[in-house]
Order: C-alpha cells, then structure tokens, then sequence
C-alpha cells in the first residue's frame, strides 16, 4: 500500500507493506510454523528545477519469524539523501 501528495513545495509519498506466510520447512530447521512480516517507510522529492531534483527517504522493516535461525527477529532501517540533475 503506498501514497503521495504534494506538500512542502515537493512531494511526499508513503509505503507500507505486510505479509503473512507458513514455512514449509519449519519442522526441519526449528523454525516457527507461521510468520508475518511488514515494512513502512517514507520519502519526500523536491524539484529544484526541471532537471534537478533532490530526495530523501527512511524505512523500517522486519521480517519477523521468517527467517529466524537462532536469533531474535531480523529487522533493521535504512536512510537516504541524495541529488540526481539530468542533461
């Protein structure tokens, strides 16, 4: 599920996805029957010029007990800021 609009003098857009699922091989590998994941996130592009944009974006997920082997769960973020201009 995501969204835009504009707002700031740019544009916002935010994310979100989950999931739910059963491991096939959870017997096996100790792993546990069923899991659901998600993740959110956002990001914001403002247009210096019409060739000039500059971005920004965070996120935050979990793969929750999918991939667990051992260990809590696997989760973890990510940040970015960045400029592209076109020629």
């Amino acid at each position: 599920m995501s969204a835009s609009t504009n707002a700031l003098g740019g544009e916002v857009m935010l994310q979100s996805q989950f999931a739910f699922g059963k491991n096939k091989n959870a017997s096996e590998d100790g792993l546990e029957d069923k899991f659901n994941s998600f993740s959110v996130g956002a990001a914001y592009f403002y247009h210096f010029s019409k060739r000039t944009l500059m971005y920004t974006q965070a996120a935050w997920g979990t793969a929750g007990k999918a991939l667990k082997h051992n260990t809590d769960d696997l989760r973890g973020w990510n940040a970015t800021i960045g400029m592209t201009h076109t020629f």
